[in-house]
């Protein structure tokens, strides 16, 4: 706000108050007024220290900036992917370009989104995905045995492990006693 006040004065300035009768007013001697504080202020112009005039009361309210926060898995797979979603907002921009408030991404790297509130309040949000390399996993054991015989299979370079089509089998080892193509 920086409506001029026709004078002779020497001395522009605002007055705030946080009532509309001005009592106990606080003075800010500067031309423009550039506050975050809620409140009725009143343009002044004063000479030889004493106030010549005043202009209409401005009302401002300050609306408060939005909480914003991205939620979602910050990791995945290599070949995977993850959602990422920005709070609740009237308008999203997401650094990938996107201006929804959810987006898939396949990549690793930084994310941003700026999201504006009804009021035309922005703020922004940050996180950073990291894509996991898939593990080489490999197995060890006897590749041919007898009839009637047992091997045992051994899974390795993993954290966990599951074989297909044995429920139960969900350790890196696995006792088999019939020929097949075994998978882990």
């Amino acid at each position: 706000l920086t409506e001029p006040l026709t004078t002779n004065a020497t001395t522009t300035g605002w007055q705030l108050s946080e009532n509309d009768a001005f009592e106990n007013p606080i003075a800010y001697t500067n031309q423009t007024l550039n506050e975050t504080y809620n409140g009725w202020y009143l343009r002044y112009v004063a000479a030889n220290g004493q106030i010549a005039a005043y202009s209409n009361v401005v009302t401002i309210t300050v609306n408060a900036l939005p909480t914003v926060a991205i939620t979602g898995n910050t990791s995945f797979c290599e070949g995977g992917n993850t959602t990422l979603t920005a709070s609740e907002g009237a308008s999203y921009a997401w650094s990938n370009q996107a201006t929804t408030q959810a987006i898939t991404v396949n990549e690793g790297g930084r994310y941003a989104v700026t999201v504006t509130d009804n009021n035309g309040c922005s703020n922004t949000a940050y996180t950073s995905v990291t894509v996991n390399a898939l593990p080489e996993v490999t197995i060890s054991g006897a590749s041919t045995i007898c009839a009637g015989a047992e091997t045992t299979l051994t899974a390795n370079g993993a954290a966990t492990y599951e074989w297909p089509g044995y429920l139960d089998a969900q350790t890196a080892t696995l006792l088999i006693a019939q020929a097949g193509i075994y998978q882990v």
